[in-house]
This record gives C-alpha cells, structure tokens and sequence, in this order.
C-alpha cells in the first residue's frame, strides 16, 4: 500500500512539474514544484487514514525526509541567491519561519504515537502549514524570482539544490 501511494505521489509531482515548466517556468521551478506536488500526495494519503493504519508508520518518515531535505536545500541553494534582490528577500523571513514551524511540527510526530487522534490532528495542522508554505511560495515568491533569474541562472541552480537535496537524504 505504501509503494502505491509513493508511486500516485511522484505522478502527481511529475504532473505539477510539468505544468510549471509550460506556464514558463524553467529549472529550478518546476523541479520545486512538482516536490510540492509529490509531498501533497503523500500527506493527504496519511490524513486519510484511519488510527489503526501502518501507513502512517510506513508513510510518514518518508515525508519527514522529504520535507527537511526540500526545505534545507531550498534555503541553501535558492533562498540564499534570492536574498541579492529586493524583489524577491522581502519573501525570504516569512518563508524560512514557515520552514521553521514545519522542521518543529516534523520532530514532534516523529516521536509520539502515530496511532491516536492527537498525532493525527497534528499532522493536520503541519500540513496546513505546508500547504500555506507552498501556495505563497508558488503564487509570490516563483513569479518575482522567475523575474530576477534567467533561464540559465535557473538551471544551474536546479543543479546545485538536486546535489544539495541528495545530500541532505543521505544525511537524514
């Protein structure tokens, strides 16, 4: 069950990637995009399970993995970049804050139980926090960016935050 749910995640992320990159978004914005997308999946399939689930266990460090991976090489390799242009830091603090909250809310529902109502009543509430995360991410911060980098800026910087990324996975 959990291999399918990670398979219908990385087609949806494929699929969000890909509709970035034809609204015009090159490099690293699709790439971002479509792990926001495959993040999405997963976390709904975890709200959506009932207590007794082995999903949760089965479902959840992958997520945590991802999300502290995304969000540490995101700040690294994009953030970090962004901060050269007034157009695009003024985004940066609340962005890192949210990652913040996210990285507190991923270390509490690593260590309680992920079989009661509670863990799963947190989990929704990091979730919110994502996708509020990503939807001003994708909505403000993409737009200005795409308008400071060039296509070609933006690809290398694919490049690096993928290497940054790897290297976070291996870390966690």
């Amino acid at each position: 069950m959990a291999k399918a749910s990670k398979a219908a995640a990385t087609a949806k992320g494929r699929i969000k990637a890909a509709t970035t990159a034809l609204s015009g978004y090159p490099g690293i914005f699709h790439h971002l995009a479509g792990e926001h997308g495959e993040v999405s999946a997963l976390m709904k399939r975890v709200a959506g399970t009932p207590e007794d689930s082995d999903l949760r266990e089965e479902l959840f460090p992958e997520i945590r993995k991802r999300l502290l991976a995304h969000a540490r090489a995101e700040e690294k390799q994009f953030y970090e970049p962004l901060r050269q242009h007034a157009e695009t830091a003024k985004f940066l603090p609340e962005a890192r804050e949210e990652h913040r909250k996210i990285e507190k809310f991923l270390d509490d529902l690593a260590s309680a139980d992920k079989a009661t109502k509670s863990w799963l009543d947190r989990f929704e509430r990091m979730m919110s926090v994502v996708e509020t995360h990503v939807e001003r991410e994708e909505n403000e911060l993409f737009p200005a960016a795409k308008d400071v980098l060039d296509r070609q800026q933006a690809k290398e910087m694919d490049e690096r935050y993928t290497a940054a990324e790897e290297r976070e996975k291996e870390r966690l």
